[in-house]
């Protein structure tokens, strides 16, 4: 180890406990600053790959929620620099070294956006690493041609593109983003450790007594969470709690404080188990891919409304699951005021989404679909 590494992954090392020689290193790979459904969705893989056969270190951009959960998982974390441009020479040496340092037999990308941790995947690919995988957890457009160009030529390395959702698939093709070859592996999640509802409303401030609308998500503008605090100004006898953080937290603050029932909570490391505190789970992003949240919230037994666009649209039988609608305040507002008057479709739409996610979003089946495609590459790939 290093004197430059930082102390958090001199921490993440110290409690790992490696597999026998036989197991194939995996690097994980991932470029985030904040803790997101990237971060949860690894972290659950992570607690389910068979250690015997693969061995995982993650590196990249690193939130310190997640280094600080790796060590549980006996997973060593190597936080790296962001590399800023081409002309970042410093940070890209720093991550081919690690790479090199690794000699994984696999590379698996975890992209936040389409554009992201193009240098570890550059490196892999000229490293004539065995196996390269990238998961697209958001498409993303590009910003200039050199960038989309810049993005094919990588990809022609690339062995194998994972989509979460044919919804994802579709809009790899809108954008040409497809690589050679694309395999859909939907998102799976553990069943989340669950609060009592006195207990997780306590700790969200948030009445015992009262109709409670929330949703958990990063502050980001392109979310939607503003369509959470105008619900409030619609709805004014329902309670709205927002659970997370980001840029946007200080606007919507002050626009929720004339309703005086709007609850910024902000990041919870355990916001799945919170979610108990909920009469209604609302997803508003009209262009997310197949966000964890969602899931969490159909696992967690809370009625669900999402935005009638994007990825999260295609996870939700509407009237069976739960319901969409447009992402407008108004609509959004209607569908909740629905759920709550008609008790018995609340209840149909909460036990008809704890059964959907156990059969077709198992965080078992998630990870033995990877596991088989890292099989299959290391079968036929001797580079």
């Amino acid at each position: 180890m290093t004197a430059s590494r930082p102390a958090s992954e001199a921490q993440a090392r110290a409690a790992v406990h490696r597999p026998g020689p036989a197991a194939a290193r995996i690097v994980y790979y991932v470029e985030g600053d904040e803790f997101g459904g990237v971060e949860r969705h690894l972290l659950d893989v992570l607690g389910r790959l068979d250690r015997s056969r693969f061995d995982p270190i993650v590196m990249g951009v690193m939130h310190p929620e997640l280094v600080s959960r790796l060590p549980d998982l006996k997973v060593p974390a190597r936080v790296l620099p962001r590399v800023r441009s081409k002309f970042d020479h410093r940070s890209w040496r720093q991550v081919r070294a690690a790479i090199r340092d690794e000699h994984p037999a696999i590379l698996h990308a975890m992209l936040s956006h389409s554009f992201a941790d193009q240098y570890a995947i550059a490196t892999a690919v000229m490293e004539r690493t065995r196996a390269v995988l990238v998961t697209a957890h958001l498409p993303t457009p590009p910003s200039n041609r050199p960038q989309a160009w810049l993005r094919r030529m990588l990809m022609m390395g690339v062995d194998i593109q994972i989509a979460p959702s044919e919804w994802t698939r579709t809009e790899l093709v809108r954008l040409g983003q497809t690589g050679r070859r694309v395999e859909i592996v939907a998102n799976g999640i553990d069943t989340p450790a669950l609060l009592p509802r006195d207990e997780a409303r306590a700790r969200l401030g948030v009445p015992p007594d009262a109709f409670v609308v929330g949703g958990s998500m990063r502050l980001v503008e392109w979310k939607r969470p503003d369509l959470l605090v105008d619900v409030a100004q619609l709805l004014s006898d329902v309670d709205v709690v927002l659970i997370g953080d980001g840029p946007e937290r200080a606007a919507l603050e002050a626009s929720g404080k004339s309703t005086g029932r709007v609850h910024m909570a902000g990041f919870q490391p355990d916001a799945p188990g919170l979610l108990t505190a909920l009469d209604v789970f609302v997803h508003p992003c009209p262009h997310d891919n197949q966000p964890i949240a969602v899931l969490e919230a159909m696992a967690s037994g809370v009625p669900v409304v999402v935005a009638d666009q994007g990825g999260a649209a295609t996870m939700i039988d509407h009237e069976h699951t739960g319901l969409r609608a447009s992402p407008t305040a108004k609509d959004l507002a209607a569908a909740i005021d629905r759920l709550r008057r008609d008790r018995n479709l609340r209840e149909a739409c909460r036990n008809a989404a704890l059964t959907e996610v156990a059969t077709c979003f198992s965080i078992g089946a998630m990870v033995d679909r990877l596991e088989a495609l890292y099989d299959e590459l290391l079968a036929s790939n001797r580079r």
